[in-house]
C-alpha cells in the first residue's frame, strides 16, 4: 500500500494501550498518519520511478494559497509493479501485481485568527492480484493456478477538522469522518490446475474419483464507516467523546467450508460511544504526571444467511445467524516523566488496555465458538529518551500481562478438501509479552550518521483448547505467540555531503517466529540488505535504490494442512517475501 506513506509530515507509532490521545481506542501499536496540509506559499514536486519487475511509479503534489483565508492541496500517486510470480499455467507474470492509486486533495480555511477548518478528501484504489502459494513451495516464485485471485480496496473518505480556540489555553476541535471501502479477496484455493495434479507426484484422476480437484473462493465486503470526535483542550486537561458507525456486508461465493455452503450473505453492524478525559500535572520544572481513563460502550449486531445442498443436492438455507451483544469496557493509562536535563528523560507508564470482542461468521461453528469476547491487557514499560547535538537515544523496557487473549484458530475439517477449513477468533485464557526496544541515531560527522533499531521480545500463549473437527479436542499454546520474533533489527549508515551526494545502506534483520496460533510451523530468520545512492543538483534529484539487494528467500506467511493427492498429508506450506528488485527515481521540486 505505498500511497498511505507518500505525501505524509508524520507516521507515529504509539506503544502500548491508548485510551485518549486519539478518538479510536487501542490494545497496542496505534498508528497515526498525517498527511502534509495546504502551504501559505505555493510548492510542488513530481517524481517519476523505473525498475525491475515492471515497478512504475508517478507521485505528484501541488499546494498553495488561493486567496489570504483558503490553502489547498492536491496529491497524486499511481504505483505499478508485477508482484513477483510467474504464473506458468497462465503464462503471465502480473497474477500478483500490485496495481495502486491514490488521489487526496485538502482545502484549509481560517476565517478568524481562532478557527480554521481543514477537509480532507481522497479515493484510494488498490486493483492488487493475489497469488503467491505453490503446493511445492518453490523458490523461484512459480505458481500454478488457473483461477486469478484478487485482493483489492477501493476507498473513498472525507473528514473535516474543525478547531476553535478560545483562547491560548482553551481550543475546541471536532473531528468528523465517513469512508466507503469495497473489497474483494478471492484465491484458486487448491494453487494449481487439472494438468498439475493430474501428472507425477500427485496422479490425481478425475474420472476415477468422479469430481475435479479444482476449488476457488470468491469474498466480497463493503464497509461504510461514520465517526464524530469532540475533543476540549483546557490548559492541562483534555475531555472528549468519539462515535463510531460501522456497517459492513459481506457476499462470498464458491466451494465454502468444504462443499457444505455455496453462498453466504450477511450484515454486520458495530456501534460505539466513548468517552474519555486525561490530566497532566506539572509537580515541578522536572516532573510531569499524565493521568487517563477512557469509558466505551459498545454493540455489535450480526445477521448472517448461508446456502448449501441438502442429501438430495437441493440448494437450501442453512444454520441462519442472529445475533446481538454489547460490551462496557474501561481502560486507562498513568504516566511519569522526569527530565534529568534539558535534553534528556526517564519515564515511565502503567496502563490498561482493551479490543472489542465480536462474531465468528462460519455458520458451522458451534455456539461455544461463534463469539469471542473482549480481550484486556495490562502493560507497564520504564525507559530513557536523550536528545543531543550529536545522538538521539530512546529505550523502553515493557511487560505486558494479557487477559482472555484472542488467538487465530484453523482446522481443516476434510481430508483433500483445502476450502474446508474453519478459520475463527477464540479467547485463550490468558498471556504475556516482555520486550526491550532500543533506538539510535549517531552523528559521527557533519556528513556521516549510524541508525539503528533493536527489538527483543519474549511472548507466551498459555495453554487453551479448542474443537479441532471430527468430536476431537485439540489442546494448543504454552509457546510464543504467532508473528512475535525473539529479535528483531535495523542498522543503517547514511553519507551526505554539500555537492549534493547522498548515500544509505541499511541491514535488517529478523528472528524465526511461529505462523499461527494453531500449528508450529515457523518461519527461518533472516538479514535482508537495502541501498541507494543519489545526487541532487537545484531543484533536481536523482537516486538509483535496491531492495533485498542479495536476494534473500524469506517467508513471510505459513499454513499448515493437507493440500497434495492422493494422501493428503500435512505440510507447512509458505509465501516468500519480496525478491531483489532495483530501480531509478527522478524528481523535481518546484
Amino acid at each position: 500500500m505505498a500511497g498511505f506513506i507518500f505525501d505524509l509530515a508524520q507516521v507515529e507509532i504509539f506503544k502500548g494501550p491508548q485510551s485518549s490521545i486519539f478518538g479510536p481506542n487501542s490494545m497496542a501499536g496505534l498508528i497515526s498518519l498525517k498527511s502534509v496540509d495546504p502551504t501559505d506559499k505555493f510548492d510542488a514536486s513530481a517524481r517519476i520511478t523505473f525498475g525491475s519487475s515492471l515497478i512504475n511509479r508517478r507521485e505528484a503534489f501541488v499546494s498553495g494559497p488561493i486567496n489570504s483565508k483558503l490553502a489547498f492541496r492536491l496529491s497524486y500517486l499511481s504505483s505499478f509493479g508485477s508482484g513477483f510470480r510467474n504464473n506458468v499455467f497462465n503464462n503471465i507474470f502480473t497474477s500478483n501485481a500490485r496495481d495502486e492509486t491514490l488521489l487526496r486533495g485538502k482545502l484549509k480555511f481560517t476565517p478568524t485568527e481562532r478557527i480554521v477548518i481543514l477537509a480532507t478528501l481522497f479515493r484510494s484504489v488498490l486493483d492488487n492480484g493475489y497469488d503467491v502459494w505453490a503446493p511445492d513451495n518453490n523458490v523461484l516464485f512459480k505458481t500454478y493456478s488457473n483461477d486469478l485471485g484478487k485482493d483489492s480496496q477501493f476507498t473513498d473518505g472525507l473528514s473535516v477538522r474543525t478547531t476553535i480556540a478560545f483562547d491560548k489555553n482553551i481550543k475546541l476541535t471536532s473531528i468528523s469522518a465517513l469512508s466507503q471501502i469495497d473489497l474483494t479477496h478471492s484465491y484458486d484455493s487448491d494453487w494449481g490446475n487439472d494438468q498439475f495434479w493430474s501428472s507425477f507426484p500427485y496422479n490425481f484422476n478425475a474420472e476415477e474419483e468422479g469430481w475435479n480437484y479444482e476449488f476457488f473462493d470468491e469474498n466480497l465486503r463493503k464497509r461504510s464507516t461514520v465517526t464524530q470526535e469532540l475533543r476540549l483542550n483546557w490548559h492541562r486537561l483534555i475531555v472528549g467523546a468519539y462515535a463510531k458507525l460501522m456497517i459492513e456486508s459481506d457476499n462470498a461465493s464458491g466451494w465454502l467450508y468444504g462443499g457444505e455452503a455455496t453462498e453466504i450473505t450477511s450484515q454486520h453492524d458495530f456501534k460505539v460511544n466513548a468517552a474519555y478525559i486525561q490530566f497532566e500535572v506539572p509537580f515541578n520544572k522536572k516532573i510531569n504526571l499524565k493521568i487517563n481513563t477512557r469509558i466505551e460502550s459498545n454493540r455489535i449486531n450480526y445477521n448472517g444467511t448461508a446456502l448449501g445442498y441438502n442429501e438430495n443436492f437441493d440448494l437450501v438455507q442453512i444454520n441462519p445467524i442472529n445475533y446481538s451483544t454489547n460490551h462496557n469496557l474501561l481502560g486507562g493509562r498513568f504516566s511519569f516523566n522526569y527530565f534529568l536535563t534539558n535534553n534528556s528523560t526517564v519515564f515511565s507508564s502503567m496502563s490498561w488496555g482493551y479490543k472489542a470482542g465480536g462474531v465468528n461468521q462460519h455458520p458451522y461453528l458451534s455456539n461455544n465458538n461463534r463469539f469471542f469476547s473482549p480481550e484486556y491487557i495490562l502493560n507497564a514499560e520504564v525507559g530513557y529518551r536523550l536528545m543531543a547535538e550529536k545522538i538521539n537515544f530512546n529505550s523502553v523496557l515493557f511487560s505486558a500481562r494479557r487477559f482472555d487473549q484472542q488467538v487465530s484458530i484453523s482446522s481443516q475439517q476434510k481430508e483433500g478438501d483445502p476450502n474446508s477449513f474453519f478459520y475463527y477468533t477464540a479467547n485463550a485464557t490468558s498471556g504475556s509479552l516482555n520486550g526491550l526496544e532500543i533506538e539510535g541515531i549517531l552523528h559521527l560527522t557533519r556528513t556521516i550518521s549510524i541508525n539503528s533499531d533493536l527489538g527483543l521480545l519474549s511472548t507466551i500463549v498459555d495453554p487453551f483448547t479448542y474443537n479441532s473437527g471430527n468430536e476431537q479436542s485439540t489442546t494448543l499454546g504454552g509457546r510464543g505467540a504467532s508473528h512475535a520474533p525473539s529479535y528483531s533489527y535495523a542498522m543503517g549508515i547514511n553519507y551526505h555531503n554539500d555537492s549534493g551526494l547522498f548515500f544509505h545502506i541499511e541491514l535488517i534483520g529478523k528472528d524465526q517466529f511461529y505462523f499461527s496460533d494453531s500449528h508450529n510451523g515457523t518461519s527461518n530468520r533472516y538479514e535482508i540488505i537495502n541501498a541507494h545512492i543519489g545526487y541532487i543538483k537545484g531543484a533536481w534529484s536523482l537516486k538509483l535504490w535496491g531492495r533485498n539487494i542479495f536476494d534473500e528467500r524469506y517467508a513471510n506467511r505459513g499454513f499448515y494442512f493437507g493440500l497434495e493427492p492422493p494422501s493428503y498429508k500435512d505440510k507447512l506450506y509458505v509465501s516468500w517475501g519480496d525478491p531483489i528488485h532495483y530501480g531509478l527515481t527522478l524528481g523535481i521540486s518546484l
